[in-house]
């Protein structure tokens, strides 16, 4: 590496996971609830560590949605690989990081031989 190339910032962390995430095809499919979870967790997430403590109950209100439907986004976050539960000393908040899928999502395209979401 040249001694004056630039090191990324680590606090540009953040940046570079969700431009991956967005990337990686994930929100394609992904339902109402998940993308509004998303769009809060990138708000509270730390920029260095992609981190953040999740209460469902302020996450809900803080959405205005319902308490079920923030456990709903956040199930589906994980099970997209999206956020990444991590081990928490306190009981009542979840600490989770925003991380990269491991693999790209298939892409569903309609038209040209492909088949419509109606036609399922």
């Amino acid at each position: 590496m040249s001694r004056n190339a630039k090191q990324p910032h680590e606090r540009g962390e953040l940046h570079r996971r969700v431009s991956a995430i967005i990337q990686a095809g994930v929100f394609a499919s992904m339902s109402r609830p998940g993308l509004v979870v998303f769009l809060q967790a990138r708000q509270w997430a730390d920029f260095a560590t992609c981190r953040l403590t999740v209460s469902l109950r302020k996450l809900a209100a803080e959405c205005g949605i319902g308490l079920s439907t923030a456990k709903r986004g956040v199930d589906t976050l994980v099970a997209a690989g999206v956020l990444t539960e991590r081990p928490n000393k306190r009981t009542d908040f979840r600490l989770f990081e925003l991380t990269v899928p491991r693999r790209k999502q298939p892409h569903q395209q309609a038209g040209r031989g492909g088949r419509k979401p109606w036609e399922e």
